[in-house]
């Protein structure tokens, strides 16, 4: 038999902080997002030259134009 002395009570108690109404490390990334898509959208303005040459532009492939309004639809359709 065994001597019910050696054996010694443990409890757990679980630690579990309540949540907070916003999570500011959300918001953040949030944020950190829409000025990298932001300021992506409006690199190519930026950085564009003054004058163009023109025979550039006709042998230049036709790509999608991708402006600022374009850009916060997109990411707004994508949240849905």
């Amino acid at each position: 038999m065994v001597d019910s002395e050696l054996f010694i009570s443990v409890e757990v108690v679980p630690y579990a902080p309540t949540r907070p109404v916003v999570d500011y490390s959300v918001s953040f990334l949030w944020l950190m997002a829409v000025a990298t898509v932001a300021c992506a959208s409006l690199w190519a303005d930026i950085t564009a030259p003054d004058q163009f040459d023109e025979r550039y532009n006709e042998l230049s492939p036709k790509v999608f134009p991708c402006n600022p309004i374009f850009t916060l639809m997109s990411m707004i359709y994508a949240q849905m």
